[in-house]
């Protein structure tokens, strides 16, 4: 993984098995979340967590 920062952005480099783990734990969080009374994420994180899982479970091959 490899991480820049630039102003206000943060780009992040993945290898495949690394974004294969992000979308796992995406996955998780979004399924705890849904499922554990309770448990709310805030709008903004599931968003976050969605479009991350979305974007890269497409092209993610492990």
């Amino acid at each position: 993984m490899h991480v820049t920062h630039c102003g206000e952005e943060h780009l992040i480099s993945l290898s495949s098995g690394e974004a294969a783990s992000l979308v796992d734990a995406c996955a998780l969080l979004l399924l705890a979340a849904q499922t554990t009374p309770g448990c709310d994420l805030k709008p903004e994180m599931a968003s976050v967590l969605r479009t991350v899982f979305e974007q890269f479970s497409s092209h993610t091959v492990e």
